[in-house]
């Protein structure tokens, strides 16, 4: 057997972390190795599989595609371990200026549904603070040996740009360490108010292990923050986001996944939450209650949410334009256009742009042929 497309691989990949890898081992020797490894990286999946070919016999009938997953897996493993030591060092500078945090999308999923926080990979350690002390912690980042991307100010009107920036700390003969740090759950302005920090602070609980500062949300607020992430990326069919959402609805209480249901119909979310119940359920078999199913179903029924708009836009600049419609009045409209059209200097060098000289423009034109681009769906 020799997948045709990247369907059927996936389709292997996902009866392998359902443990029947009977399917992906067919694809063993008709497939390169090349494009089985860039598969599984591509789609955060090799420390899963590492831990699902190990416990069955594939490892000693098919050493080529164990030996590789493997590799991969250790590899994960040990940035793994260098990213909990900074998370650590991150959290006693947090303690000691008394910052509040919250971990944000893989971390704490990490380390509170997987087995082991190796076999859910993280390229970095998303942040999230509150408005009032994004500053205090771009200086506390600076002052842990990070180079961080300038903040877009005002912060008033970076929310319609941009709502975190990136800091990396190099360290001679290991990965980079890098962090996000947001001050909004979302860049899109459609999702940025919808769980607000105070709100998902106070149902927070530490991370332990192993922190004593940084918290992370509870379950309900996991769930809808993991189907929202996967909806604002443009390669929303990842496997481990998907393989997210199944773990959090397996591991939550009926009445957390109720919260959840309530509090996305209350906020215009529930097409979220169901498109993620539903890939996960066609997935991974994930066992979602009907009724609860019925209820999101029935709300997105009754009237058009605008986040559906942007799940079903086509396009980088179609997102922009469902954003932009779901802006509340004409003033914050004309205020999205004039700071899309006409950002302040520090974000043109966030984007790694020259303000002042002509060959910015040029980038920007870029920038709007990218926009106009397809995006890849799979609903």
């Amino acid at each position: 057997m020799r997948p045709d497309t990247d369907d059927e691989l996936r389709a292997a990949c996902a009866r392998a972390l359902m443990d029947d890898p009977a399917q992906l081992v067919a694809c063993v020797g008709t497939t390169s190795a090349k494009r089985l490894t860039d598969f599984f990286v591509k789609h955060g999946i090799h420390g899963l599989l590492y831990d699902k070919l190990s416990r069955s016999r594939v490892a000693s009938n098919h050493s080529e595609l164990y030996t590789a997953v493997r590799r991969l897996a250790h590899s994960e493993a040990s940035r793994s371990l260098l990213q909990e030591q900074e998370l650590k060092r991150i959290d006693a500078a947090l303690q000691r200026d008394e910052i509040r945090c919250l971990a944000l999308k893989g971390t704490p999923l990490a380390y509170t549904i997987y087995p082991s926080p190796a076999l859910r990979p993280r390229a970095d350690i998303d942040l999230l603070f509150a408005a009032t002390d994004i500053a205090a912690a771009r200086e506390l980042l600076a002052g842990l040996g990070y180079r961080c991307q300038p903040l877009v100010t005002p912060l008033e009107r970076s929310v319609f740009l941009t709502t975190q920036f990136t800091c990396i700390r190099q360290v001679r003969g290991q990965p980079n360490r890098v962090v996000d740090a947001h001050w909004r759950i979302s860049n899109s302005l459609l999702f940025a108010r919808m769980l607000r920090f105070e709100e998902l602070y106070r149902a927070a609980a530490p991370l332990h292990p192993p922190t004593a500062v940084i918290k992370f949300p509870n379950p309900a607020h996991s769930l809808l923050i993991a189907c929202l992430h996967r909806v604002t990326e443009p390669h929303r069919d990842r496997l481990i986001w998907i393989y997210d959402i199944h773990l959090l609805v397996q591991q939550s209480a009926a009445k957390q996944l109720a919260h959840a249901a309530e509090t996305a119909v209350h906020r215009g979310m529930a097409c979220v939450l169901l498109e993620g119940l539903v890939m996960a359920r066609d997935g991974f078999g994930t066992s979602v209650d009907p009724a609860l199913l019925h209820m999101l179903m029935e709300a997105t029924s009754n009237h058009a949410e605008p986040a559906a708009r942007l799940l079903h836009a086509e396009s980088m600049l179609a997102r922009r334009f469902a954003e932009l419609r779901a802006a509340t009045g004409w003033r914050q409209r004309l205020r999205m256009l004039s700071a899309s059209l006409f950002p302040p200097k520090s974000y043109l060098v966030l984007q790694g742009l020259s303000p002042g000289r002509a060959p910015w423009i040029w980038s920007y034109v870029k920038r709007l042929v990218c926009a106009l681009r397809p995006q890849r769906r799979r609903i």
